[in-house]
């Protein structure tokens, strides 16, 4: 009797068991079953899409000043990669196809007000400076947003915060825009040449101090419904407004913004011709979208 009694707890025992590892198993088949649904898709977006670690080179020009400049643009994987385009003093970067919806013009500047119906720079909300118009004649009509009363009220920025410097926000380490200083800097102490990498023409700056060398390609800019001169020339912005004007405020500029700039000749067109320059110190329109090569 008692060992029939033992032999019937270890059966029972036996049957729990197996129920314990059977329901234990059927979850962990349910939890492989979870994984395998997901595990496909990530297995193929690593293995068939790789997302390349790109490396900032910091590229050392021998320059005065230690500033050194990227290898690459914003958006770029590689020096031949044009990147991406930006209006000055915005963060947003747009690719090489106006099929993104974004026109780069007045009406679309962040820091325009459109609302107000504003067509010129005295409509900018940021980066204002007295430039000596006082909102009551012809060339400030309607009012400025930077004049009340003939009193100004900008903000007097000459350089872009930092929350507004793409090369600080987007890739961080040190990284920011270059000022017209190291614009001009980088132009007298390089030699240029027309280079092509990878199919992609551009200029490439050669360091007269140490033989060093960074390639810019020459990736147009984009206006209001596509992009212009991709092949001829190169846009690359400062941080630097630029704000040099008379005393009385003709001909004030602050609707613009200092660049690094350079074009091959294009006699094409006779009403849109224009002579071959080097890179040089330049200045366009805030709106424009334009590319970026930063610094550190």
């Amino acid at each position: 009797m008692k060992i029939n009694y033992l032999r019937r707890a270890a059966g029972l025992l036996t049957l729990a068991l197996a129920v314990t590892l059977a329901s234990s198993c059927s979850k962990d088949d349910d939890e492989d079953d979870d994984e395998n649904i997901e595990d496909p898709k990530k297995a193929f977006f690593e293995e068939k899409l790789p997302m390349p670690e790109i490396s900032h080179e910091a590229v050392d020009l021998g320059l005065p000043s230690g500033t050194k400049w990227a290898s690459m643009n914003i958006g770029a994987a590689s020096e031949s990669e044009i990147g991406l385009y930006f209006a000055w003093g915005e963060t947003v970067g747009f690719g090489t196809s106006p099929a993104d919806g974004r026109p780069f013009f007045l009406g679309d500047y962040k820091w325009n007000d459109a609302t107000a119906g504003y067509n010129l720079w005295y409509g900018f909300t940021k980066y204002q400076i007295a430039d000596g118009a006082d909102g009551s004649n012809e060339q400030t009509n309607p009012a400025s947003n930077w004049y009340v009363d003939g009193n100004f009220v900008g903000d007097n920025k000459t350089k872009l915060d930092d929350a507004d410097d793409a090369a600080i926000l987007l890739w961080g380490d040190g990284w920011r825009m270059p000022t017209k200083e190291d614009i001009k800097e980088l132009c007298d102490n390089c030699t240029s040449v027309w280079d092509t990498v990878a199919g992609v023409i551009g200029k490439r700056m050669t360091s007269k101090r140490n033989g060093n060398s960074i390639f810019l390609p020459a990736g147009g800019d984009r206006g209001q419904q596509d992009r212009h001169w991709v092949g001829e020339q190169g846009y690359y912005w400062s941080s630097t407004l630029k704000y040099d004007v008379t005393a009385d405020g003709v001909g004030a500029s602050t609707g613009f913004a200092y660049m690094l700039f350079f074009t091959a000749e294009n006699h094409e067109n006779p009403k849109n011709s224009y002579e071959e320059t080097e890179p040089h110190l330049h200045y366009a329109r805030r709106f424009g979208g334009r590319l970026i090569r930063p610094v550190k």
